[in-house]
């Protein structure tokens, strides 16, 4: 392995806007998803509501396990495995990212990392943020099924806007914080 390659994977520079907050937001909220997935296994019935109609509905039911193994999978190992740095310094080959002849040359790789990888753990802590919210939804509509057969219709359009409305904003942090700095000539404005 280069050099080169070798210090990019331990290189801690975290330059990026927000680096440390991003790290910072993710651990809280996969530390949050663990501990709801923890109550959540402890207090609902063995089966539980996972489906949901655009009314609010419950359409189906599947096992708590079953539940609970498809929520692992999405709200913390799909966002730890998003939010390690060592994979996007392998591959940022890889990457389309704008401006990107600026960020691989003059020893910008570092820097890039870090801009994706903030990038990566913001995007995982709102996927844990969601995840938290459909389990805790799933956990109250299971634990009184005749009183909450439905949700309010507006909530699962509510968090999925959420959702999206922050990825969003994530994504126009990152084309801005990936804006090669402004050269201004000698002498000039």
């Amino acid at each position: 392995m280069p050099s080169d390659v070798r210090t990019e994977l331990i290189d801690n520079s975290q330059d990026a806007p927000g680096y440390r907050g991003a790290l910072a937001f993710v651990t809280i909220m996969l530390s949050t998803m663990i501990v709801v997935s923890g109550v959540f296994w402890g207090t609902a019935p063995e089966t539980v509501p996972t489906h949901y109609n655009g009314s609010g509905r419950v359409e189906d039911w599947s096992s708590k396990s079953a539940f609970l193994v498809l929520l692992g999978l999405l709200g913390v190992l799909l966002p730890v495995l998003l939010a390690l740095r060592w994979p996007w310094a392998r591959i940022p080959r890889l990457l389309n990212v704008p401006h990107r002849r600026y960020w691989w040359l003059g020893g910008r790789r570092a820097a890039l990392t870090d801009r994706v990888v903030t990038f990566m753990r913001l995007v995982a802590g709102l996927l844990c943020t969601l995840m938290t919210a459909v389990c805790l939804v799933s956990l109250r509509d299971s634990l009184a099924p005749g009183q909450y057969q439905a949700s309010p219709h507006w909530l699962f359009p509510v968090l999925l806007g959420a959702f999206l409305t922050g990825t969003l904003l994530c994504v126009l942090k990152l084309i801005r914080d990936l804006r090669p700095p402004r050269v201004h000539a000698a002498g000039g404005n």
